[in-house]
């Protein structure tokens, strides 16, 4: 699960859609929806919904979820503030390179097989569209081409993502 303060902090827009898909598949908490409209109360913010949130009891998931919907923006991308909650997500994996280069490769392959392996990855998975061996896969040399690969696609993603 990641934290809106983690999105805020990558300098990148936080939109109830955004809010809404992590509430959805389960990565952003209610309890930091609740703290997040508390948060926008302070900013001046008087949408009922908004309002109500902040008075919520996080174990009401459902309810929520529902007002968060009815403040949702219907002209923004979906994939976009998917990809926002994505970056988060990469971000606590490559911020630290791992010492221990098997479990970096495996760090890596879990990272982007939890995010059912989009279209984009910067990671090559042994054995998936090649023809690596474990051998040839499961060396440093490797770890750190593709650790550099995927910390090179987090630079350009969040350069892209922080303009939207």
């Amino acid at each position: 699960m990641i934290k809106l303060s983690e999105i805020k902090e990558l300098d990148i827009k936080i939109t109830w859609k955004m809010i809404f898909i992590g509430l959805c598949e389960k990565q952003i908490s209610t309890k930091d929806v609740i703290n997040y409209a508390v948060e926008q109360i302070s900013n001046n913010e008087e949408k009922i919904e908004v309002l109500e949130l902040a008075g919520e009891s996080e174990n009401d998931h459902e309810y929520i979820l529902s007002l968060v919907r009815k403040l949702q923006e219907d002209s923004l991308n979906y994939d976009i503030e998917k990809r926002k909650i994505r970056i988060a997500i990469v971000k606590n994996t490559i911020s630290k390179k791992n010492n221990n280069f098997i479990d970096g490769l495996l760090e890596l392959t879990d990272l982007w097989c939890k995010l059912d392996y989009p279209k984009d990855p910067p990671h090559v998975i042994q054995g998936l569209d090649n023809f690596l061996s474990p051998t040839e896969y499961y060396t440093k040399e490797n770890y750190d081409i593709l650790y550099k690969k995927n910390y090179e696609w987090f630079v350009k993603e969040l350069s892209f993502l922080q303009k939207q």
